[in-house]
């Protein structure tokens, strides 16, 4: 209770007033009025005394006054301030009027007050003229007469005027009549004070909407600054909106479908749930926006900014051609048919599907693509370098395009148009079983667990490239370099690999295990890894160490079974134990090369050059040798199926 509530009085009572009202109190509370009560009373009622007795200490004397009345005030300001708040929040407009009118009588010079009491005013009056009858117009255009009367602000002032005569002209212009029916009316309003409405916050935007439920007029809009503005729900569908700005503004749950909206800045706006559908956004700045989710499908997105920005987007039949998505993070669940050719998604992070996609000419370089679905995409010419890609590529054309340092994982990428492509320094784990990379570049690549079968890899280079478990069965490697490649369990199965370089190639990994004690128990001694040193090691004339002679791991050979190396050179390559049955080893150089213990059965040898090589312990039963000299310094010892 403040001091006044204590002595029973209004604040604006008089000394004389306060006065009185202390000495009745105080005769109530004498100890003389209390003989017979029990001590608890008596002790309630010596403490209302000493609160009867400050009160009026301060109330009687004019300065203590004065300074207690200012302070009140603020206390009442502050407390009236928020229940208006609360009411207004949990949609208690007539509550919160009144609280307004409370604080109003209390403080009518305070230029705030005055403001708040107008606008709750003004936003009774809104849902008033939402239910569109007799009664409540006319009282709406009370309440924004009485709103007139108070405000302060100008800003403010404009809102309402605007909405008191767009309510006018809802009931006709001659004192409050209502349209009779068969009238037509026409309500135009002046791109002032359309923008003093969406200027209006909350209650502006109600109004605004009102208006577009009346008509389908729109006023042009065309470069307004609607910069930093709360446009939360604002009806703006086929609205001419070409350059104006948007920066910093909210738009949740906006609707801007078929707008105008050519050259805008939206940058640094907020966009949750907004409807973009078939509008014309050509040339708009999206920079560091959050798009979370939009309706753009059906949109012209073409030459937008979307740097920076944060997207969750329904893109299906969109135009986003030489759009710029630079460390931009898309994710989209509906982006089929879209156009997005010569787009820049440099850093970008996109998980989304975007079969069927033109995205010719784009770049994708240090992005982040996971998952992504490209079947069926038009990726012809674009710049992966260093990107990181997880996804389906079934069916899609990479026509001469760029994958440099790429990370491709993907488990759906047959018969897809790669034709010289760069993937240069890049690690693949992926299904590429028929794709046409012919004329590709794989120069240090590392490529594992990944099906090239039935693959054109002609003319291709694979210069220390390492394959891991790479299988190339049936597929065309003619005139292809391989150079130094390390092919770990790799198979070349009936490959055509006519006119290829294997130089210097390696063809297996081996694992040796040595004895460490005397229970003949066995540890891994020294282990050849993909990545690790290829030295030859001392072994003994079987080849193996000759510690490990009674255990060893299995090679882990490649297979050439059927392969045609005819016209190939395998110089001075390691394919020892290496499975070659079949294979056409026509016009064949392997001079230097490892074949020890290789399986070269029922082989074609016309031609072949076998200077310097390892041949012992190989096995050429059933070879068909229509011409076979072993070279100066060629190794046959134990050789099988020669005489």
């Amino acid at each position: 209770m403040n001091y006044y509530e204590i002595l029973g009085v209004e604040s604006t009572a008089t000394p004389e007033e306060i006065k009185e009202a202390y000495r009745n109190k105080a005769k109530e509370l004498h100890p003389d009025k209390l003989i017979g009560v029990n001590e608890t009373v008596r002790k309630l009622a010596e403490e209302q005394l000493k609160e009867l007795n400050h009160a009026y200490e301060i109330l009687s004397d004019a300065d203590k006054k004065r300074e207690y009345d200012a302070e009140l005030s603020n206390l009442q300001r502050t407390d009236l301030i928020k229940k208006i708040g609360d009411f207004f929040d949990n949609g208690q407009l007539s509550e919160a009027v009144e609280c307004a009118k409370r604080l109003y009588v209390l403080l009518p010079e305070d230029a705030e007050c005055c403001d708040i009491y107008a606008e709750v005013l003004q936003a009774l009056a809104i849902a008033l003229a939402e239910t569109d009858t007799a009664e409540n117009l006319t009282q709406a255009k009370e309440y924004l007469t009485i709103a007139l009367e108070v405000v302060k602000s100008a800003e403010i002032k404009n809102q309402i005027t605007a909405n008191l005569e767009l309510l006018k002209s809802r009931t006709g212009t001659s004192g409050g009549r209502e349209t009779m029916e068969g009238e037509t009316q026409t309500i135009k309003i002046t791109t002032e004070r359309a923008l003093q409405m969406l200027r209006g916050g909350e209650a502006g935007i109600k109004a605004w909407n009102q208006f577009r439920k009346m008509e389908s007029y729109i006023p042009s809009l065309e470069g307004v600054d609607l910069s930093n503005r709360d446009l939360r729900n604002a009806n703006l569908s086929g609205a001419n909106l070409r350059n104006s700005n948007f920066t910093g503004s909210r738009l949740t749950n906006a609707n801007l479908s078929n707008a105008n909206l050519t050259e805008c800045d939206f940058s640094r706006s907020i966009l949750k749930n907004v409807s973009f559908n078939n509008a014309d956004l050509k040339k708009s700045n999206f920079a560091n926006t959050v798009l979370d989710p939009v309706d753009f499908s059906n949109a012209n997105l073409t030459e937008c900014d979307f740097t920076g920005a944060r997207i969750v987007a329904n893109l299906s039949g969109a135009n986003l051609d030489n759009s710029k998505f630079t460390n931009a993070s898309l994710r989209s669940e509906g982006c089929p048919t879209i156009e997005l050719g010569e787009c820049d998604f440099t850093g970008a992070k996109i998980v989304a599907n975007l079969s069927g996609t033109n995205l010719k000419n784009s770049k994708f370089a240090n992005a982040t693509l996971d998952p992504v679905d490209f079947s069926n995409a038009n990726l012809a010419e674009c710049d992966f370098t260093e990107a990181k890609i997880v996804g389906n590529l079934t069916g899609a054309s990479l026509k001469n395009s760029k994958f440099v340092k790429i990370s491709l994982s993907s488990e759906g990428c047959p018969n897809v148009e790669f034709g010289q492509c760069d993937f240069t320094g890049a690690t693949i784990v992926a299904n590429l079983s028929g794709a046409n990379l012919k004329n590709s570049k794989f120069a240090n690549t590392t490529i594992r667990n990944t099906r090239l079968d039935n693959a054109n890899l002609a003319e291709c280079d694979f210069t220390e490239a390492i394959l891991d478990q790479v299988i190339f069965d049936d597929a065309i490697l003619e005139s292809a370099n391989l150079t130094s490649v390390v092919c770990y369990g790799s198979n070349f199965a009936n490959a055509n690999l006519q006119k290829a370089i294997l130089n210097l190639s390696r063809g297996f990994i081996l694992t040796f295990y040595t004895r460490y004690d005397d229970h003949n128990s066995y540890e891994c001694g020294i282990k050849f890894q993909v990545y690790g040193d290829f030295d030859k090691i001392q072994t003994n004339e079987d080849g193996r160490d000759y510690r490990v002679i009674d255990k060893y791991q299995e090679y882990q050979k490649t297979d050439f079974q059927g392969a045609n190396l005819s016209g190939a050179s395998v110089i001075g390559a390691n394919l020892q134990e290496c499975n070659l049955e079949g294979a056409n080893l026509t016009n064949t150089n392997f001079s230097n090369a490892n074949l020890y213990r290789a399986n070269l059965k029922n082989t074609t040898i016309a031609n072949t050059y076998f200077r310097g090589t390892d041949l012992r312990k190989a096995d050429l039963t059933g070879a068909n040798f229509y011409y076979l000299a072993f070279h100066d310094n060629a190794q046959v010892s134990g050789t099988i199926g020669i005489d």
